[in-house]
Order: C-alpha cells, then sequence, then structure tokens
C-alpha cells in the first residue's frame, strides 16, 4: 500500500474521532496499525456507543452506535 494513501485514510480517521470527541465522545479504546484501525468511544453523558472499525488497504470502515450499524463503506 503506498504511503500517500494510508496517511490520507489516517487523517480521514483522525478527524471523524476529532469530531466525534467535539460531540462530547471519550475514546476507550484505541487500536491503529498499518492495515487496521479500531476505536471505540463512550459519550460522557448519555452512555451511547460509538464503535469504527476498518481496513486501510481495502480503504473500507464500518461505523456502529450502541451496537447497530449506521455506516459501512469507503472510508470518509
Amino acid at each position: 500500500m503506498k504511503n500517500d494513501r494510508y496517511y490520507r485514510y489516517l487523517n480521514l480517521i483522525a478527524e471523524r474521532v476529532t469530531a466525534l470527541q467535539s460531540d462530547g465522545y471519550m475514546i476507550r479504546v484505541r487500536s491503529v496499525n498499518r492495515v487496521a484501525f479500531f476505536y471505540n468511544l463512550v459519550h460522557h453523558r448519555n452512555g451511547n456507543r460509538i464503535n469504527l472499525s476498518g481496513s486501510f488497504i481495502n480503504g473500507t470502515m464500518t461505523q456502529s452506535r450502541n451496537g447497530k450499524k449506521v455506516y459501512d463503506g469507503e472510508i470518509i
């Protein structure tokens, strides 16, 4: 995989996580390596849980809230 694509995807994920943190979510679990990523976040007031996971190789991600899939597709 080319480095430029990896860093572009990494930046998109970082922007998404930062936006969620601005909305009141706290990171509980973070795992990022050269091929995949996983985040588990919980809202500090209402207890909602968000999972973000995906593949840098395929350029795909899945986001779920409280166990229900809300996005499955390209890393955006």
